[in-house]
């Protein structure tokens, strides 16, 4: 018999049998739903998580996709409304997803997260703003707001920097380091530390003349202001009008070469950032098989590696291992199952250990401090 003729009598006797060629074969793409801020103030955030995302799909497609099927990730634009992010999540729960990407930033994240909690589908947020909950559905990308802080005080026990002011938002976002502060200014280690002023301020605000005069007043070592998007340019410009000289740590957030760029005429003098290593190149061994692939995307990409352009890569290949793992048609529960169990997961972050159930796979020990410095424009490490 034609050897042609043989094939195709083995395959009709296959499918008679109930066997179907597998997605791969089959050349389809498995899509992942991804809610991003592409609109609206996050929309700085938002569009270096598309970027990110898209160089993730190229690697892993070049390397075969998820075993052999092609992935691709579409995306949701949630105007970087709170409102919006829910109305996309409800829609894209109806439809049964067992996965999604996303938000990019805390408030919208937070937004969402009623919904998914207890019975998925799996949330991967790629914000660290949020607190997830033990054992649930979501999942927060990098470490959290307080120990990001834990490493601000580690710095300034160490720098004999003993006299802190302190200025946050009245959103989400304030609110989580107001909540992170607290905890940590309170562990005995940090008692030496005194918090001469702590003043808030909401988005909105053009003048924040009253709240730096009491600041300035107070005659800090240093200074953290905390909030993200316009209203931090709104920050480092009432800074340098108050004439305040002293250091300023903000939220690793705004660690973006753009912002740098856009506010380079009113940065304060020495700018700080809790933050990670993959953003200097000097990563542990054990993670520079990592940074390799991220860095080839940034130079494919065209943009510096900076913070925001890797937020959203460990998240990402995270998620491709365990579609990889359970599969492309895994249910919510069993992609739950797998990263819950994840460990020794090598990414430029860290080494990523998921079973003590903090849903985030890393910690303290992945963060540093980092500074900007303008003569090189580059972040290097806090001297």
């Amino acid at each position: 018999m034609n050897p042609l003729r043989m094939l195709l009598v083995l395959v009709v006797a296959l499918v008679a049998l109930g066997w179907t060629p597998d997605a791969g074969a089959q050349g389809t793409t498995h899509e992942v739903d991804v809610i991003a801020a592409l609109t609206g103030p996050g929309a700085y955030i938002g569009k270096q998580d598309v970027d990110t995302l898209a160089a993730v799909e190229r690697l892993v497609n070049k390397q075969g996709g998820v075993n052999g099927t092609p992935i691709h990730f579409t995306f949701h634009d949630d105007q970087t409304n709170p409102q919006i992010s829910v109305q996309i999540a409800t829609q894209l729960i109806a439809k049964g997803v067992p996965l999604i990407m996303g938000p990019s930033i805390s408030a919208t994240c937070r937004a969402v997260t009623p919904l998914v909690v207890q019975h998925g589908p799996v949330l991967y947020c790629l914000t660290p703003g949020v607190a997830p909950v033990r054992g649930g559905f979501q999942f927060s990308a990098s470490i959290p707001t307080r120990d990001s802080t834990a490493t601000v005080f580690d710095f300034l026990r160490k720098k004999q920097l003993h006299r802190l002011a302190i200025l946050t938002s009245t959103d989400a976002t304030g609110q989580d380091a107001d909540t992170a502060l607290d905890a940590v200014s309170g562990l005995t280690e940090n008692r030496g530390i005194e918090i001469v002023a702590h003043e808030h301020f909401n988005n909105t605000d053009i003048s924040l003349a009253a709240q730096m005069a009491r600041i300035k007043a107070a005659n800090p070592q240093i200074l953290i202001a905390w909030s993200t998007g316009p209203p931090i340019g709104t920050v480092f410009t009432n800074i340098q009008q108050s004439g305040l000289d002293a250091p300023v740590v903000t939220t690793p957030a705004n660690q973006t070469y753009q912002q740098m760029k856009q506010y380079a005429t009113v940065l304060p003098k020495r700018l700080l950032f809790p933050s990670y290593l993959y953003t200097t190149g000097e990563l542990p061994r054990a993670n520079r098989a990592a940074l390799e692939p991220f860095y080839q995307a940034c130079t494919e990409l065209g943009v510096k590696p900076d913070l925001q352009v890797g937020f959203a890569w460990d998240p990402t290949l995270i998620v491709v291992d365990a579609l990889r793992h359970a599969g492309i048609n895994a249910t919510a529960e069993q992609l739950h199952a797998y990263i819950e169990q994840l460990h020794g997961f090598g990414g430029i972050t860290g080494t990523y250990d998921f079973r003590d159930g903090n849903n985030r796979g890393v910690g303290a020990s992945s963060s540093t401090m980092l500074e900007w410095d303008p003569s090189g424009n580059r972040f290097v490490p806090a001297r």
